[in-house]
């Protein structure tokens, strides 16, 4: 069964039958990661209030790190803020692991593994430094 934000998005507005019923459902995580991985949060400030935080207002990753002057520290709260939005909004994936790799200065490149169904789950997650922006990578 899909989630409720997969059932609610429509990719095929001009014909009134559900198209998440016949599409291929092997997608459906991939797709329900990549949905998650590119949404931001509302607020920042919500982290810090228990009943909010794990609520839809916090759907999504908090980019807000442009404070942070060290790159390292940066690349650890990000790789946090992954883990903390993938626990919170995707329990389908388990065994949750970031490897965190550089390729360049201005790329920092989140390697996100884990087991749906005891299924191997690989997705890559670019942070360009420079603007501030995730992207996902291949």
């Amino acid at each position: 069964m899909p989630s409720l934000l997969l059932r609610l998005s429509d990719n095929h507005p001009r014909i009134e039958k559900d198209s998440y019923r016949t599409e291929d459902k092997s997608t459906w995580l991939i797709d329900e990661l990549k949905m998650l991985l590119s949404s931001r949060s509302r607020f920042s400030y919500i982290e810090n209030i228990p009943q909010v935080n794990a609520s839809i207002l916090n759907y999504g990753i908090d980019e807000s790190v442009s404070q942070i002057s060290e790159l390292d520290e940066r690349k650890q709260i990000i790789e946090m803020r992954i883990k903390k939005s993938l626990q919170r909004f995707e329990p389908r994936l388990t065994e949750v692991s970031i490897i965190t790799k550089t390729d360049s200065p201005e790329h920092v490149i989140f390697e996100i593994t884990g087991l749906c169904h005891l299924m191997p789950v690989k997705i890559e997650l670019v942070w360009d430094d420079c603007t501030g922006r995730f992207y996902f990578h291949g």
